[in-house]
């Protein structure tokens, strides 16, 4: 009995193995055999209606042909046939672009336009989601299309599907950098987040994950410089049309209809053909409108119909380069706008702006808008909400869904449960053989943010990072070597492999990540003459690019190796430059830089009198005190600038440079100055003099 038991295990065991073989073997050969779309499907492209070609397009995008004839032929026709396209059927058709970065002009405005001015009312949730993860895959920006699918989309009723939610907002959540688009993501996040019960079960964990990263990216989005540009795609901005534009634009716009021009003409009465180039005096001349003699009813027939395909191709062309030359333009003008804004505000305001309104204009925190629109209980509710059901979830989810969250906990300005941190760190922690190098510098960064400083998890971290180092770029680079300085960690085998990695990544650099490294580098008390040198010849190239806090980083690394020469004094030269010419208003962060500069130019024994002006309102004008523990900003750590303010007081050689309301003016506002810094300028800044009439002097 036993033994046939056994035989009839072993019987259903081996078919159970052939069984998956076959099916191996059918996928295998599925892969193999899987052709492109074939030519004969292609073939009928010219006379397809739209349903059928937006089915061709989805088709086209997963399983190629992927040349750009194909793709090309496709847009002629959608283009042609535009009119009778659905909202649905224009989602479908771009998101399949996007899939292979595949942009045409031409096609995505005439798109566009057709929703903002017919079809908006039509637009359902899942058409908005395809929309705009298309448009910002092909790094397509149209800033009314945004505003108008906004308003459309706090009017639908939201389903139990979490898909075009999430989509829609991290769609919106990626421009958060401009005001306008912060302003519109912030009403999106607050329309998602009160309807967060309705689809909350058919949230993945991957999806958690992204909604709680618009989130943060709502509430303080990240700099510029850590988000990469597309170096294939330019970026293309749609705005409000411009008065001065609209003058001398081949595009009239009468209400809701923008109309295009195909010839100029000039006040002499001289015509010009906008297809050819050619120049005609008094219009179109009897020459130019002048028929070849028919030889046959046949031929002019034949030519007839020439004339007219070529009239209509020039149509064609001339609209396509008019629709890229406006978009073109519309992006030049926004840039003109920003420049001529910038200098009415430069005009208006005076040499150095010390008054204190204006002060605190231009340190707006980045939780601003939480507090404007009243909107921080309610948003620290949906927060702890989030927290829970990714709890729930938690085991589910993998790396890039774990280092998202964990980021994203760093940047919302809420308390963290520390049950929740000590569940993520857990979960992590047992994952992270699996992180790639990108979500490891991801994970580090968080934990040092969060204050997560157990041994342990530091330790596996840091020996994954160890293993993973080869794949690593620049901005990782910077994250790892940022919390290395924060934890006081050294690790020497890492560090030279980063060193290595950094000499290779330098070219890709730009001015800020370079500083931010050189400066940990320097934090470290870590000096490689090949890494310093190549460090002073790409920056001498690239200084023009830089602003006041990297010159003061810059500063602090040649102060650290005791360096002088042409490069120290052109980086003191452009820092004078900056704080005199520019009319700058003395924000925190400003602040900050000039003590650092300060600091680290008496180290070398360097004196400026344009600093010494800016250290005399610091100390004796300025009212705020500065806050030197903020995680964000790597100018000191926190912990060692609060103990040398506390140690001021007590260091005797203060007492014969300084007078006792002085060192209490620099203790309170958290003002710490070197003994060198002193000896230089102690003098000047407790002399009484006025602050304007030192620097005419």
């Amino acid at each position: 009995m036993y033994f046939a038991l056994g035989v009839m295990t072993i019987l259903r065991y081996s078919r159970c193995i052939n069984f998956v073989r076959k099916e191996q073997n059918t996928y295998f050969a599925y892969l193999g055999s899987r052709r492109d779309v074939s030519y004969d499907t292609l073939a009928g492209i010219p006379w397809m209606s739209h349903s059928r070609i937006t089915n061709v397009f989805e088709r086209v995008s997963n399983e190629g042909p992927y040349d750009k004839i194909t793709w090309e032929k496709l847009s002629e026709r959608a283009i042609k046939i535009c009119k009778s396209f659905s909202v649905k059927e224009i989602g479908r058709i771009l998101y399949a672009c996007s899939k292979v970065k595949y942009r045409n002009i031409k096609i995505i405005y005439k798109f566009t336009e057709k929703i903002k001015k017919k079809e908006i009312e039509k637009v359902d949730f899942l058409a908005c989601a395809h929309i705009c993860h298309a448009l910002n895959s092909l790094n397509y920006m149209d800033k009314n299309l945004y505003e108008s699918l906004l308003s459309r989309i706090l009017k639908l009723q939201i389903s139990d599907n979490s898909f075009s939610v999430i989509i829609t907002l991290n769609a919106y959540a990626k421009h958060c950098n401009d005001d306008y688009f912060r302003e519109l993501a912030f009403d999106l996040l607050i329309f998602s987040l009160k309807h967060f019960d309705i689809y909350k079960k058919s949230c993945s964990p991957q999806g958690l994950s992204m909604l709680l990263n618009s989130f943060s990216q709502v509430v303080k989005p990240s700099p510029s410089f850590l988000k990469k540009e597309d170096d294939e795609m330019e970026k293309i901005c749609i705005d409000r049309r411009k008065r001065e534009f609209e003058k001398n634009s081949i595009f009239r716009q009468c209400g809701n209809i923008i109309n295009i021009s195909h010839e100029n003409s000039s006040s002499d009465g001289t015509w010009r053909d906008s297809t050819t180039g050619k120049n005609y005096q008094g219009g179109m001349s009897d020459e130019f409108l002048k028929v070849e003699p028919k030889r046959s009813n046949e031929q002019y027939c034949i030519k007839l119909i020439d004339r007219k395909r070529k009239k209509k191709e020039d149509e064609e062309r001339e609209i396509e380069s008019s629709i890229s030359s406006y978009i073109y333009n519309e992006s030049e003008m926004m840039e003109m706008e920003k420049s001529m804004m910038n200098r009415r505000r430069k005009d208006v305001q005076e040499d150095t702006s010390y008054e204190e309104d204006a002060m605190r204009n231009a340190e707006k925190p980045f939780e601003d808008i939480i507090d404007r629109r009243k909107s921080r209980k309610i948003l620290r509710e949906y927060f702890l909400t989030l927290l829970l059901q990714i709890t729930k979830c938690i085991e589910k989810m993998n790396t890039q869904s774990l280092s998202l969250i964990i980021n994203a906990c760093c940047r919302i300005p809420f308390d963290v449960p520390e049950e929740f941190l000590k569940i993520i760190s857990e979960e992590i922690d047992r994952k992270i053989p699996y992180a790639t190098i990108r979500h490891l510098s991801l994970i580090v960064n968080g934990f040092v943010k969060l204050n997560i400083r157990n041994e342990i998890y530091m330790s596996n971290i840091f020996n994954e990072i160890e293993k993973k180092l080869h794949s690593c770029d620049e901005q990782q680079l910077h994250f790892i070597l940022n919390s290395m300085v924060k934890l006081n960690y050294r690790n020497d085998n890492l560090l030279h492999k980063l060193s290595a990695k950094f000499m290779l990544k330098i070219r890709k650099m730009n001015i800020s990540t370079m500083c931010n490294v050189m400066y940990n580098y320097a934090k470290l008390n870590i000096f490689n003459g090949d890494m310093f040198q190549l460090y002073q010849m790409y920056f001498k190239k690239i200084i023009h690019t830089g602003e006041l806090h990297h010159l003061a980083l810059s500063s602090y690394v040649f102060a650290k190796y005791h360096v002088i020469n042409s490069i120290t004094h052109f980086i003191l030269n452009k820092t004078e430059d900056i704080l005199k010419k520019e009319k700058i208003i003395m924000t925190i962060q400003i602040m900050k830089d000039i003590l650092i500069l300060v600091n680290s130019f008496s180290q070398l024994d360097i004196y400026s009198d344009v600093l010494a002006y800016h250290l005399f309102y610091i100390i004796n004008v300025n009212k705020e005190k500065l806050k030197w523990n903020d995680t964000d900003n790597n100018l000191h750590e926190g912990s060692d600038i609060l103990y040398q303010v506390e140690s001021l007081q007590k260091m005797e050689t203060n007492t014969y440079i300084l007078n006792a309301d002085m060192m209490a003016k620099m203790v309170d506002k958290n003002i710490y100055l070197s003994s060198r810094a002193l000896a230089l300028y102690g003098s000047y800044i407790q002399s009484g003099k006025e602050p304007r009439a030192v620097l005419a002097r």
